[in-house]
């Protein structure tokens, strides 16, 4: 009787565990999708500061942070936001090379990545892994996708990359326990990774993380009604980390 007893609350509690642990992962994709953001206006190319006769090319290669969701429009996006600093005493010519939901394998698979290196830009960012991460991909797959993205890259020696590390996104009331400490950790190790190939490659590695970590950990005017992308007000802060490690 009393075995049975143990049993039953045993098995009790297994539902519960699964249950929360289910209902946990579901609220991510939900609160996502209840926030009913829309693609912004995104254009393939942008002209910023024309009269200037010095030009350079910028391609920005990414996921849906690159392509400004969370904001109005794209001119708040922080490639562009990016470009209007950069163009304080020359025209730079933006190519946005986004795609929304990307991973590290569809940049390869989706061309986005031979498009961009086609332009022979002088000026590359790459901003992805966010997506691989909520995806439970691989370190090994991630690596093995983040390599060939900057093997290509490098190529062409007239770029200057700037590989930008995935930020701790997602506040703590669309993560929660044990969610939040999983993707953090996730997060971590794929920044190590891109780190590691940084240095490989003498490439320079912007760290966006670090200094947001705090601020995305928790609700405010800096995310979208998403709690995952961030708003006009994150994606400036995040063109102005960049900016000071690009200058």
């Amino acid at each position: 009787m009393i075995k049975k007893k143990f049993l039953t609350i045993f098995l009790v509690l297994i539902a519960v565990i699964i249950g929360y642990l289910w209902f946990g992962y579901a609220n991510i994709y939900n609160r996502i999708r209840s926030g009913g953001l829309k693609t912004v206006d995104t254009q393939y190319m942008y002209i910023i500061n024309s009269e200037n006769s010095q030009k350079i090319k910028y391609a920005a290669l990414g996921d849906s942070l690159t392509a400004g969701v969370g904001a109005d429009n794209y001119e708040e996006s922080y490639p562009y936001l990016l470009s209007e600093n950069l163009a304080s005493d020359k025209e730079v010519i933006l190519k946005d090379f986004s795609l929304l939901g990307a991973r590290t394998e569809d940049l390869i698979s989706k061309n986005l990545l031979k498009l961009a290196i086609e332009e022979k830009p002088d000026i590359v960012t790459v901003l992805i892994g966010v997506n691989d991460v909520r995806e439970n991909i691989s370190e090994k797959e991630f690596k093995n996708n983040y390599e060939y993205i900057v093997s290509e890259l490098v190529k062409n020696d007239k770029s200057k990359i700037y590989l930008i590390n995935i930020p701790f996104i997602g506040s703590n009331t669309l993560y929660l326990p044990p969610y939040n400490a999983y993707f953090k950790n996730k997060t971590v190790k794929f920044n190590e990774i891109i780190k590691n190939i940084a240095q490989e490659h003498s490439i320079k590695y912007i760290d966006i993380a670090t200094p947001t970590e705090k601020m995305f950990e928790r609700d405010g005017t800096h995310y979208a009604v998403d709690s995952f992308h961030p708003s006009k007000i994150g994606y400036k802060i995040l063109s102005q980390i960049i900016y000071e490690n690009i200058n």
